[in-house]
């Protein structure tokens, strides 16, 4: 059940039909659903109903329609969709059209669980994020219809007295949704299909190891933005084709809205001096990049030797490329004290999931 009625009024452009990676947002989302054999498939609309009916013909969905849907919030369209759907299937994912990243694998894993915990709420959520889409048993609709309170279907959620249950899931994309122009590009950039399979992967395998190494030094204390690390490293190599990737990446980070983004990429080759003594989101990134040579994991020993290879009869670089190797082993120093035991990529990403 797709909850799309809403105003966009964030976005100034009607966020379902908006473009993404040969699609567009609730295109991705209806085909990610039905990947994973969901059906039938709900879409509530409001403002520019016709036009999203018109765009949705041939997708097989049912499409509803909220009439009050300048008056009401996303609880009155989901009641909307509960009250239709709760003869017509016995658990059904919810969710608003602008969340469209999450994975069939994030589906599957969801079904699977709600079938062996035999809970009637599954909440989905990402380093400690909740996220979409809410897997939820029929059962549940009388109490989301009666529900008179004011804080919808999280209010729903918080009051009910059956089983229900968090789920962590190694998938940012149920945690990122449209909600602003800024959200819309940042979504756009982890989608662009035209990204080489070897970057995307070797970012995921960062992510991973810096999400790992972030989860290990927050249960130490550390005060890390862990969601802030998973994005910068899928996101460190989106300019690789570019001279100088570091910086144009960083730039364009800046560019739509994400400074904090853009700090972190910035940095993940080469660190400003204030940040070579410090744990921080910026040398996370920095230290996870250094234990790949693309999509396999190296010592920084190997990874260096490689360069050294690459840059042997430019002495310039290969003096910045020393410093650099003297840094990195100084950050990995750094990590290891403050850890207690020595870095081994292949433990830390066993916990984690591409």
């Amino acid at each position: 059940m797709i909850a799309a009625a809403g105003m966009s009024s964030r976005m100034n452009d009607f966020k379902p039909l908006l473009p993404l990676a040969g699609t567009t947002l609730i295109g991705r989302v209806i085909n990610t659903l039905k990947s994973a054999g969901v059906s039938p498939i709900v879409v509530i609309s409001g403002k520019f109903a016709e036009r999203l009916k018109e765009y949705l013909t041939g997708f097989d969905v049912i499409c509803l329609y909220n009439g009050n849907y300048e008056r009401t919030d996303m609880f009155y369209s989901a009641c909307i969709g509960f009250e239709y759907i709760q003869d017509k299937a016995e658990q059904f994912f919810f969710l608003p059209g602008d969340v469209p990243l999450f994975s069939k694998q994030s589906l599957d894993a969801m079904m699977e669980q709600m079938s062996i915990s035999g809970c009637d709420i599954l909440l989905p959520q990402r380093c400690g994020r909740q996220g979409h889409p809410i897997l939820i048993k029929s059962s549940v609709v009388p109490a989301v219809l009666s529900y008179d309170g004011e804080n919808g279907l999280r209010g729903v959620i918080e009051n009910y007295k059956g089983p229900k249950e968090a789920m962590e899931l190694p998938d940012i994309g149920i945690t990122l949704d449209a909600d602003s122009p800024r959200d819309y590009e940042l979504i756009k950039l982890l989608a662009d299909d035209t990204v080489p399979e070897d970057i995307r992967r070797h970012s995921a395998l960062v992510a991973q190891l810096a999400v790992s190494l972030g989860e290990k030094l927050i249960s130490l204390g550390y005060s890390l933005d862990l969601h802030r690390i998973e994005l910068a490293a899928l996101l460190h190599d989106i300019s690789r084709a570019q001279p100088n990737h570091a910086c144009a990446g960083a730039e364009h980070l800046e560019k739509i809205g994400h400074p904090l983004l853009a700090e972190i990429v910035s940095q993940h080759m080469k660190l400003l001096p204030e940040q070579e003594d410090k744990i921080s989101e910026v040398t996370i990134v920095y230290l996870a990049d250094k234990f790949f040579i693309g999509g396999e994991i190296a010592t920084l020993e190997q990874r260096f030797e490689n360069k050294r290879r690459e840059f042997h009869d430019k002495p310039g670089a290969l003096q910045a490329l020393e410093e650099n190797y003297q840094t990195s082993l100084g950050i990995l120093r750094l990590f290891e004290n403050a850890l207690g035991f020595s870095i081994v990529p292949n433990e830390l990403l066993k916990k984690q999931t591409v």
